[in-house]
């Protein structure tokens, strides 16, 4: 009886080892990530299709996780907004991601279509960085069922992302962004054309129809936020300096991951 009774807690004690074992090393169990409010912990980008140069350049993510819980995200598929995810709702979002993205593969191309759109989902945890490709999410019609699966749930994934967002977050005011301009033809517009102030930094504008057909400077401090206000105070985008009109985008500098 004692033999047995011994034998009967090793093998508890055992199971219970494989039970702790299990639930540390099963995908998306717990994640490590760093706290740095310059480190990008999670983003979701979705770019592609027949796009403009112009438009190329001043694309962002849709979304941008840091590891202070600072999120950056587009409204409306325009300006940028702000908010800080506490910590145990960003440490949840992490371990859903980390659980849905592990054992996938880096590309999930579906049915190619030419001037579609991709979807890219990175995460930074437990000391590696992991990006997961797919082509036309939500809008592919796939053959196989492992891969339509696969679909719904990074589907889902990008849902709760953008649920946790609030939907008062106010617009990002950042130290830095990217002065963007692209020239039109004098008398090509026809809607509203504002004058450049003269108070603000000069637009960078290059000759019509050479390439890369659009100017950048990088604005920093108080002006950055002139800039901003500005821009988003004038709703055509258009302004003209020198007698010359052209497109004027105003954006934050982020980090494109699946890009580097």
């Amino acid at each position: 009886m004692k033999k047995w009774l011994i034998g009967g807690l090793a093998l508890a004690a055992l199971a219970a080892v494989g039970l702790l074992l299990w639930g540390r090393f099963r995908p998306g169990a717990r994640v490590d990530w760093s706290r740095s409010p310059d480190q990008v912990v999670f983003q979701m980008d979705t770019f592609g299709g027949l796009i403009h140069p112009f438009s190329a350049a001043t694309h962002l993510p849709e979304l941008t996780v840091y590891g202070d819980g600072r999120a950056l995200f587009l409204r409306d598929g325009k300006d940028v907004h702000e908010a800080k995810l506490p910590a145990q709702q960003l440490g949840s979002l992490l371990v859903r991601a980390h659980r849905d993205l592990s054992g996938l593969k880096s590309q999930y191309p579906g049915t190619p279509v030419p001037d579609g759109s991709n979807t890219w989902f990175t995460l930074a945890v437990n000391g590696e960085r992991r990006t997961v490709e797919v082509h036309m999410l939500g809008l592919n019609r796939d053959e196989t069922r492992p891969e339509r699966d696969v679909r719904r749930k990074l589907l889902a994934l990008q849902k709760a992302f953008r649920d946790a967002l609030p939907a008062d977050a106010p617009p990002h005011m950042p130290e830095r962004i990217s002065l963007a301009t692209m020239p039109l033809q004098p008398g090509s517009y026809s809607g509203q054309v504002r004058a450049w102030p003269a108070n603000l930094p000069p637009l960078q504008i290059p000759p019509l129809d050479t390439a890369p057909w659009y100017g950048q400077v990088t604005v920093e401090g108080e002006a950055a936020r002139q800039v901003l206000r500005e821009v988003r105070s004038w709703p055509s985008g258009v302004y003209e300096t020198g007698g010359q009109p052209a497109r004027v985008t105003a954006l934050p500098i982020i980090p494109i991951l699946h890009r580097q």
